[in-house]
């Protein structure tokens, strides 16, 4: 692959072009009224990722990035990625910033999500684990997504008043004390009693693993097949973590199960919570961080920090669909 050097100025004007379309980003956002996402995008070839290994992976974006139709490709940016937590939980990253890495190299100025053209680029994928991870040509390795953020008028976010009537008719659902292995945030901006802005889950202190390595440096393969239990697979090569100052990547699990109705999604805040000091920035949750609808289960956590920085929660944001 041809490397692409890009100058500051290129990149002011690449921002300034890629902000000229982005109200007609946000009129389609608002117009669909939903949390968008895309289908999980696959690699083209089988890639075996060595322990700290960072590499450019080829991709085939789909052709139905229904938000960014006939825009210029540079728009792209706008979008986050997340990996899916089977491959995160081995290890494997896909960082935020891949929309800008789609958007590089792309070889079309406009995305018009035709099948004949050239959908196939590139993104940086790294391995953070102790051992050689191989992905086959076809797993889907992660789905973008946009902050609803972005929008001028972030109508799909689920926070305040609304986020309270959510929980009170169990579209979200949370098993485990409340105020003990989850508890409500609340936020300052709102007025007394209508300030929930999202839910802290606690990460179970007594489960806490890592990926540790091996002898022989075989490399690990989980299949990217429907009906594989992932998590019972993935469980097989992780151990207890060891006790060290050094930070590592190393798996949790939630002490509460949650489940999430339909038209509700999640965000995971990238820097875990000490329950005494509010967010830790010496520890982060890799970007896996998406909680799709439908979900109910534990929610694994993959950090990396020293064991003795403790973190002790994560932090969800919740958005809600609001047009079939």
């Amino acid at each position: 692959m041809k490397e692409v050097v890009t100058s500051y100025r290129d990149m002011q004007d690449q921002a300034c072009y890629r902000a000229a379309f982005h109200h007609i980003l946000d009129e389609r956002l608002n117009n669909q009224g939903k949390f968008w996402k895309s289908a999980d995008i696959p690699i083209t070839k089988d890639i075996i990722f060595s322990s700290g290994e960072s590499k450019y992976v080829p991709i085939l974006l789909p052709p139905n990035l229904e938000p960014f139709l006939n825009l210029p490709t540079v728009v792209l940016s706008y979008a986050f990625a997340s990996t899916r937590s089977r491959y995160a939980q081995l290890g494997i990253e896909s960082f935020q910033s891949t929309g800008s890495n789609i958007a590089q190299y792309l070889k079309n100025d406009v995305y018009t999500g035709d099948k004949d053209n050239d959908l196939n680029t590139f993104v940086i994928a790294y391995n953070h684990s102790n051992r050689p991870i191989k992905l086959d040509a076809g797993t889907g390795l992660f789905c973008l997504y946009i902050y609803p953020t972005i929008t001028t008028e972030p109508r799909v976010i689920t926070e305040g008043k609304s986020l309270l009537k959510i929980l009170q008719n169990k579209e979200i659902e949370i098993t485990g004390q409340e105020g003990k292995d989850w508890k409500i945030i609340h936020d300052p901006k709102y007025p007394k009693g209508d300030d929930a802005s999202g839910i802290l889950l606690r990460i179970n202190p007594d489960n806490k693993k890592w990926l540790p390595p091996d002898l022989n440096n075989t490399p690990i393969h989980i299949p990217d097949a429907s009906g594989v239990n992932y998590r019972a697979e993935i469980d097989k090569y992780l151990e207890p973590t060891s006790i060290t100052d050094s930070p590592i990547y190393w798996i949790g699990e939630t002490i509460s199960q949650i489940k999430l109705g339909p038209k509700i999604n999640a965000v995971i805040e990238h820097s875990p919570v000490d329950d005494d000091t509010g967010p830790n920035n010496r520890v982060f949750h890799t970007n896996s961080l998406l909680v799709n609808e439908f979900f109910d289960n534990k929610v694994r956590t993959e950090i990396y920090s020293s064991i003795n920085d403790k973190p002790c929660s994560i932090f969800l944001r919740f958005f809600k669909d609001i047009k079939p």
